[in-house]
């Protein structure tokens, strides 16, 4: 079986295959490697975004409105998806370096990188 997972479906995919040995193979595209850093960069785009979508003269839009309601229900907007506070400290704990997840078979691990060169491994 392999498997195959984009950002927190990658960080999952990587688990599931450490704990079971019979992954022949794994494709990890753009995997959340820090959890508390994913927390804090969705946090600063979900407040952005009530910003950006505030009208002139301090109206807020319903962006923003929805923003402010939904955190106070206890719940953040991560790309469309209300996270709530117990998932988010879950997230949190992701760190996928220590230890690496082990897998049985070989492993692809595609990431975009900013400055337009290939990172070293």
């Amino acid at each position: 079986m392999g498997l195959l997972g984009l950002r927190l479906g990658a960080t999952l995919a990587a688990q599931v295959a450490e704990q079971r040995q019979q992954t022949a193979s794994l494709v990890l595209w753009e995997p959340i490697i820090d959890g508390e850093r994913y927390i804090r960069q969705n946090l600063r785009r979900t407040m952005i975004k009530a910003m950006m979508t505030a009208h002139e003269g301090g109206e807020e839009s319903d962006g923003a409105a929805a923003a402010r309601a939904s955190q106070a229900a206890g719940t953040v907007d991560f790309d469309g998806y209300q996270v709530s506070e117990p998932i988010r400290e879950q997230m949190a704990q992701i760190n996928l370096l220590d230890p690496p997840p082990a897998c049985a078979g070989p492993a692809l691990v595609l990431n975009i990188s900013a400055t337009g060169s290939a990172a070293e491994p």
